[in-house]
């Protein structure tokens, strides 16, 4: 600490800055901090294919990533992250709303299923492959429309692609026109 504020000061003279800098002293320790958080980023994309860390995950080596990844999120909505940051994990795919890119990841899900079925009549168990249950994700988009709650834009994108907001509806009426 005491050579910090030396050098912060100007009181360390430039032959023991170059020789602390040989042996990896660290003048920045909240930026060295943060580009080791950065690297245990990478680490866990490399490994799991996003930046998707959940809340509670730790490293092997004891970081609290997830909470770093919170904080990161935290500090840009409030504008105390700086641009150089911002643009360094978006260059990493960092993914600052899970919420939005999780609704977006299960609507495309729908669509892959539109697709292939022909309709947006996904069956309320129904899950894919990959363990998705887009039925229960479909049940939840309608309920939140009947309360309000889901957002015109949502609403829209759903809507264009022909989600039925009625399913029993459309039933009765395929049976009477069948009658």
């Amino acid at each position: 600490r005491t050579q910090r504020k030396a050098k912060k000061s100007g009181q360390l003279s430039g032959n023991r800055v170059e020789m602390l800098g040989e042996i990896g002293f660290v003048w920045d320790k909240y930026e060295a901090g943060w580009e080791e958080n950065f690297q245990a980023l990478m680490n866990y994309k490399k490994t799991e294919g996003n930046c998707l860390v959940p809340a509670d995950f730790k490293t092997v080596e004891g970081i609290s990533l997830g909470t770093w990844v919170t904080v990161q999120r935290v500090m840009k909505r409030k504008g105390k992250l700086s641009a150089n940051r911002v643009e360094t994990l978006d260059k990493i795919g960092f993914v600052w709303d899970p919420s939005e890119s999780e609704w977006e990841g299960n609507f495309q899900v729908l669509v892959n299923f539109k697709n292939v079925e022909g309709d947006c009549l996904v069956p309320k168990r129904f899950k894919t492959v990959e363990g998705i249950n887009i039925g229960s994700w479909v049940q939840s988009q309608r309920a939140e429309k009947k309360k309000g709650k889901l957002s015109a834009d949502r609403v829209e994108k759903l809507d264009k692609i022909g989600f039925v907001w009625d399913p029993l509806g459309v039933e009765w009426e395929e049976n009477f026109q069948a009658l």
